[in-house]
C-alpha cells in the first residue's frame, strides 16, 4: 500500500532574459525547441518519465548531476530545465519558472504492505513521515 501525503507540480525553468520567460506556462511539446539541462539523465527518473509519457524528444546539451548547477547554468541562458518545484522553491536569480501544460506532478509518499500489520516503528515513521510533509512549506 502507497501512502500519499502529497503532490508537487513539475514546472519548468526558463532563463529569464528569454521571451519564454513571460509566459504563464511552459507546453511540454515547446522543450525539444529548446537546449535542455537535464539533472541527472538517465536514471530513470520523474522527468525522464514525464517525457517518456508524452513523447518529448530532448534535445540534451548538458547533463548534470546536481539541481543547483542546473538552475545556474539557465540563468545564465545556456538552456532550460524542468524538474519539481520542491528543488526550486527557495532559490533566487534571473529564472522563470512556470507550471507545465499539460500539468504534471510527482508524489511524495511512503510504501508500505500493510500500516495495520506493521511494527510500531513503521507506524510511528508513516505518522511522523505525514506530520512532517504536512508541516512543510512548499
Amino acid at each position: 500500500m502507497i501512502r500519499s501525503f502529497r503532490h508537487r507540480p513539475h514546472v519548468s525553468w526558463v532563463p529569464g532574459s528569454w521571451p519564454e520567460a513571460s509566459k504563464p506556462t511552459f507546453p511540454l511539446s515547446e522543450v525539444a525547441k529548446h537546449p535542455i539541462i537535464m539533472s541527472l539523465p538517465d536514471s530513470e527518473n520523474d522527468v525522464d518519465a514525464l517525457f517518456v509519457e508524452h513523447g518529448v524528444a530532448v534535445n540534451d546539451r548538458f547533463a548534470v548531476h546536481d539541481g543547483y548547477i542546473a538552475w545556474r547554468m539557465v540563468e545564465a541562458g545556456l538552456g532550460i530545465s524542468v524538474n519539481n518545484l520542491l528543488m526550486s522553491q527557495r532559490w533566487e536569480g534571473n529564472v522563470a519558472v512556470h507550471p507545465l501544460d499539460p500539468p504534471a506532478s510527482i508524489e511524495l509518499g511512503i510504501a508500505v504492505r500493510s500500516v495495520a500489520a506493521a511494527s510500531p516503528a513503521v507506524r510511528a515513521l508513516v505518522d511522523r513521515s505525514r506530520a512532517l510533509i504536512a508541516r512543510m512549506r512548499f
